[in-house]
């Protein structure tokens, strides 16, 4: 079979279809990367790991879903096999494991979002491949028992409890120890905002099926930075709140009625988005 190059990593080529021993090759690779960093930078490990983890995570965002499936679970399994297999450097290997199963946990993450903003639902019965969210939690629990105080594992814990088992409820305190470790993050910070809203885009959420849409977002920030301002705003906002619970109780039910919405409010959420960028300062 005929091979692309499809990146370099750390001096290694990957081509597509991955194979396992370039990701082998790689995570040797990256480990020298993190040492080098360590000693010429004079980076503490944990910098260094987060910068080579940054380079592994945007390259497999580059990746197709076929290659991107393949090199998680190559790069997952080699971790974990280097590191039992270079004991003396503890420190690396750690959190590299721990690394490895916060990819795994995001790259199925990915698919549920994918499932929820194109079928509002991650059921077989809206159309869509199930992301198993059940694995992704496991996935992620091991990269919490290597590094319990990580605020990504704990955002991204809270994110699948919430958008994956519907439990807000106990996402609530994963994700508000995440923003109250990383009070400079703001991507946490917004999913924390997100997360306390009393009064979500009821409609909207129902058609994506997340809270966290992109969609679903920019029409927050329009209610609260446009709508809020103006007294005909408020009044809107107030009717909204008052009509909109049934019917997105309704359409949480009707695949294709979400999917009729999701097409309904794209030129909105388009007219929306560029109000929300002449408000930015």
């Amino acid at each position: 079979m005929e091979q692309k190059i499809i990146g370099e990593l750390f001096g290694v080529e990957i081509h597509s279809p991955v194979s396992r021993s370039e990701v082998r090759s790689l995570v040797k690779a990256k480990q020298d990367f993190v040492e080098s960093k360590v000693e010429t930078e004079k980076l503490t490990t944990h910098q260094a790991l987060l910068d080579a983890g940054d380079i592994v995570e945007d390259f497999i965002n580059s990746l197709s879903e076929d290659d991107g499936k393949a090199f998680v679970n190559y790069y997952s399994d080699e971790v974990v096999a280097i590191s039992d297999s270079t004991p003396d450097i503890k420190e690396i290997n750690n959190k590299s494991e721990a690394e490895s199963y916060h990819l795994q946990a995001q790259f199925i993450f990915n698919e549920l979002s994918a499932n929820l903003k194109v079928f509002g639902s991650n059921s077989a019965l809206s159309g869509a491949n199930p992301a198993n969210v059940n694995l992704a939690i496991e996935y992620i629990d091991r990269s919490l028992e290597i590094e319990p105080s990580n605020p990504i594992y704990l955002n991204l814990k809270g994110l699948l409890v919430w958008n994956g088992l519907g439990d807000k409820e106990k996402a609530r305190p994963l994700i508000e120890k995440a923003a109250e470790l990383a009070p400079r993050d703001i991507t946490i910070q917004h999913n924390l905002k997100s997360l306390q809203d009393p009064n979500g885009c009821f409609i909207a959420t129902a058609a994506f099926g997340t809270p966290m849409a992109y969609e679903v977002n920019e029409l927050r920030l329009f209610r609260d930075t446009w709508l809020m301002q103006k007294k005909s705003g408020r009044l809107f906002i107030k009717t909204y709140y008052t009509l909109s619970p049934n019917v997105a109780n309704f359409v949480s039910e009707k695949p294709i009625l979400k999917k009729m919405i999701r097409v309904g409010l794209k030129p909105i959420i388009n007219l929306v988005e560029k109000f929300n960028k002449a408000k930015a300062p």
